[in-house]
């Protein structure tokens, strides 16, 4: 499933679990869920809290944000 985070321009922790649900209910069905274009705040999110491997998010041109 892939989620186009183009216009969100922030992430708090009940958007995070929005994608966490929906990440085990695809994961159910042998789906993924794909973000693309996550924002610099929503990013440091995932990779802050260890869910940007289980989210896949993607920059611009399909390179992913590498941890620091």
């Amino acid at each position: 499933m892939d989620v186009d985070l183009t216009t969100v321009d922030r992430c708090d922790d009940s958007g995070l679990r929005v994608f966490l649900d929906v990440s085990e209910r695809a994961a159910e069905t042998q789906a993924f869920l794909l973000l693309h274009h996550p924002s610099p705040q929503t990013e440091r999110l995932l990779m802050d809290t260890g869910c940007d491997g289980l989210l896949r998010p993607m920059r611009p041109g399909g390179a992913r944000p590498q941890r620091a």
